[in-house]
């Protein structure tokens, strides 16, 4: 599966991959490697079950990849899982245009 992207200068775009038992998602960008920042965000739970809720299984949130457009150009981020049996690889395609239009 691959998204493609379109970004400004310092424009940002967040890529949400599925939690993953016992392993972690890696990145690797091919092409233009000073076109895109790419950048792992902290898992965080926004709203926090109520104490009522205490027995009801908690969601585990997705993992998330920030992306920049930092210079004009294009690259593709490979997201791979680690470990065996886990999802497919995605990639983003991203075009980083120099100016806003």
């Amino acid at each position: 599966m691959a998204d493609t992207v379109e970004l400004t200068l310092g424009e940002e775009r967040s890529t949400h991959l599925p939690p993953l038992s016992g392993g972690d998602w890696t990145y690797e960008i091919d092409g233009m490697e000073s076109a895109v920042d790419v950048r792992k965000l902290w898992a965080a739970d926004p709203y926090p079950e109520d104490d009522e809720d205490e027995d009801k299984p908690r969601e585990v949130p997705d993992v998330v990849f920030m992306i920049r457009g930092v210079a004009p150009g294009s690259a593709t981020i490979r997201f791979t899982p680690s470990g065996s049996g886990g999802p497919e690889p995605h990639e983003v395609r991203v075009a980083v245009r120099g100016e806003a239009s």
